[in-house]
């Protein structure tokens, strides 16, 4: 975290993100070409109120092999830090939440549900209610915020490719609500004419579409 002096004299903080290059041949060529690639998805979500803004940058130079960020800073942390690994095996890929873990000793002690026969166009074998990962309210906020933000970086001929919980950073508001960012966007990718790409990223195994 790093504050920032602006023209008018206010200052700003920021996330100061910092890339090293590897000591192999070609290193510092590569780490500029996924600096480039992250300034570009940056660029693409300039404006979105439900995305960081790129403060400021360096690109890694011959003498010094550093790439660095400057990022606008949400301070309560990511959604991943709001979520606790289960003790299943990481490849399950669980998540439940730390903060309402009472909610999930509930509804694993909960008796078996059962289809009552109504509203049989609707899925019922979720056991009501209670059932989310996170609170309501907080699932809520951060779908409302995705969604827009998808819109505007598609809008603008990109696909983010990477979105995660530990990609999506949140600040509390002063009605105590929480304003949900996406940040990391070292994976976005341009879309042709007709909003397509030509080859998927992936991004993080677990979280990437079925079809990637």
């Amino acid at each position: 975290m790093v504050i920032i002096t602006l023209p008018d004299g206010t200052t700003v903080k920021a996330a100061r993100k910092t890339l090293h290059a590897c000591e192999t041949k070609g290193a510092v060529a590569a780490l500029r070409r996924i600096l480039n690639q992250e300034l570009a998805g940056l660029a693409a979500a300039a404006g979105c109120e439900h995305a960081v803004q790129c403060l400021g940058y360096r690109l890694p130079t011959d003498d010094d092999e550093r790439a660095e960020l400057l990022l606008s800073c949400a301070e309560g942390g990511s959604v991943e830090n709001l979520l606790l690994l289960t003790d299943l095996p990481p490849s399950a890929f669980f998540i439940q939440n730390a903060l309402a873990k009472d909610h999930f000793d509930r509804i694993d002690n909960a008796p078996e549900r059962r289809r009552t026969g109504k509203n049989k166009d609707k899925y019922e074998m979720l056991p009501y209610p209670g059932n989310t990962l996170m609170d309501e309210a907080d699932l809520k906020g951060m779908l409302r915020a995705m969604a827009p933000f998808i819109k505007h970086l598609n809008a603008r001929g990109y696909m983010h490719f990477d979105l995660k919980p530990a990609n999506l950073l949140y600040d509390i508001a002063p009605d105590g609500s929480k304003v949900f960012r996406v940040c990391d966007f070292n994976l976005a990718v341009k879309t042709d004419s007709n909003g397509r790409v030509a080859r998927a990223q992936g991004g993080t195994r677990g979280f990437w579409a079925w079809e990637t």
